[in-house]
């Protein structure tokens, strides 16, 4: 039996969490020994976070289980996991729209005041992005923008006779 390991220890990580069914739990204490190096440490947290991105690519999701290991989410719960990043994604963007907005921008430079601006913008624009409300027409589009039904054209009958010149 080969027992090649593969280097750095993340590798080794990625080969044998690409093998992962979906659904199957993993503990700490698996997935360090996987690893050999200790588990909870940031280096483990490192490794652990670059090969979700790996299995990512794989169409495979890593979601953590609060103090116990990690698990392969089923492709029937991708939708409600992205959801949840969503959602917490808007918390921090709640939060930088709170520091932003109660900046003092008097004691703020000529230059300075320009990026808080444009910052305060994006935020906001990121902000509405995540609502569900975003997915209907925010703003007026004019009719000869607006996509229509494609209707078939009547058939236009011409007759002809035999007199016309």
């Amino acid at each position: 039996m080969d027992k090649t390991r593969y280097y750095p220890e993340w590798k080794e990580l990625a080969k044998v969490a690409g093998e992962w069914e979906y659904g199957s739990f993993h503990s700490h204490d698996e997935i360090a020994e996987i690893l050999g190096i200790e588990k909870k440490t940031s280096k483990y947290y490192s490794y652990v976070q670059k090969v979700a991105r790996i299995l990512q690519l794989k169409q495979k999701v890593l979601e953590n289980v609060l103090n116990k290991g990690y698990r392969i989410v089923d492709p029937h719960e991708h939708v409600e996991v992205s959801t949840e990043k969503v959602l917490k994604s808007e918390q921090y963007l709640q939060r930088a729209l709170i520091i932003i907005e109660h900046t003092p921008e008097e004691r703020l430079a000529e230059d300075d005041r320009k990026k808080h601006e444009l910052h305060r913008i994006r935020i906001g624009r990121l902000y509405m992005m995540s609502k569900p409300e975003f997915d209907v027409i925010l703003a007026h589009v004019p009719k000869r923008f607006q996509l229509t039904e494609l209707k078939p054209k009547k058939e236009e009958k011409h007759e002809t006779t035999e007199n016309q010149n």
